[in-house]
């Protein structure tokens, strides 16, 4: 939910594993980044447990538009520091 809320704050990976997933949807351009962007935003942080029909056609139309192998690939990428063993950091963002 929060992966776009702050899309021009600095990353720094050792502050925060989060930043790794920022950092490489940051990095990706046009046709790659757009439909990540879609799919994130779609997700809400207050949703219910069980999702309303409408939400999840929403979420369905922006899956589609995520390619098949990009799917497949992103989440390999964002959770390898986790295959390390080492602890990874994790932080809050700061409240205004």
């Amino acid at each position: 939910m929060l992966l776009w809320h702050d899309e021009n704050d600095p990353l720094d990976p050792s502050r925060c594993w989060s930043d790794v997933v920022r950092r490489d949807l940051r990095d990706r351009r046009g046709t790659q980044r757009t439909p990540w962007k879609a799919l994130f935003r779609h997700i809400k942080g207050n949703a219910s447990a069980k999702p309303a029909k409408g939400w999840i056609k929403e979420a369905e139309k922006h899956l589609t538009q995520v390619t098949h192998q990009d799917f497949m690939d992103r989440p390999g990428v964002w959770l390898a520091p986790l295959r390390s063993g080492e602890t990874q950091p994790l932080s809050a963002p700061a409240v205004m």
